[in-house]
């Protein structure tokens, strides 16, 4: 067994936070990035096999909800029932192609909605190239079909700037 096969055969199982969501009767939000095979595992990439095996999981052990139902919860806690399951959220930040061409297929097999959040100034109109050759981002037809099978697009802020860093007007006009 190799390193990343043991972390994630030891963390998906042990995965505290979710046993929190459930104790404390609250959400927990689990985040990802790029899911490819491409590059290796770190923080921001997920290797596909792993995905599926983290989908798989929230499938069968945690009550995956959608964003505008965490929304909800938060606006009226007093009406979240108990559940025996974890609630959890499932978030994919910056908009990269992969996440179409990996992780939808993926989540649309298990039935699992997601949040995407967009960087907008990056929405590719159409199939658009960057001078690569190959489209890093995701595009407006493929988040249309996303949506069309329960995918949620939030905005990320317009150009993905640190927020820390700049003035309460450009936070707001970024935001």
């Amino acid at each position: 067994m190799n390193i990343n096969d043991a972390v994630s055969s030891i963390f998906l199982p042990s995965l505290s936070l979710l046993n929190a969501a459930r104790k404390f009767n609250t959400v927990a939000v689990v985040m990802y990035h790029n899911i490819t095979d491409d590059d290796a595992p770190s923080y921001r990439s997920i290797r596909i096999r792993d995905f599926r095996n983290e989908m798989r999981y929230l499938k069968e052990k945690c009550e995956v909800i959608t964003i505008a139902d965490l929304v909800k919860i938060y606006q009226n806690p007093s009406k979240l029932n108990k559940t025996s399951r974890p609630r959890v959220v499932i978030s994919v930040d910056d908009g990269f192609r992969d996440n179409y061409t990996n992780a939808f297929p993926i989540l649309k097999e298990f039935g699992l909605p997601a949040a995407f959040f967009i960087t907008t100034k990056d929405i590719h109109w159409e199939d658009e190239l960057n001078g690569t050759g190959q489209r890093k981002l995701l595009n407006l037809n493929e988040m249309k079909e996303m949506r069309n099978h329960g995918m949620t697009f939030c905005s990320h802020t317009y150009s993905h700037p640190n927020l820390t860093r700049m003035g309460y007007e450009d936070q707001k006009m970024e935001i």
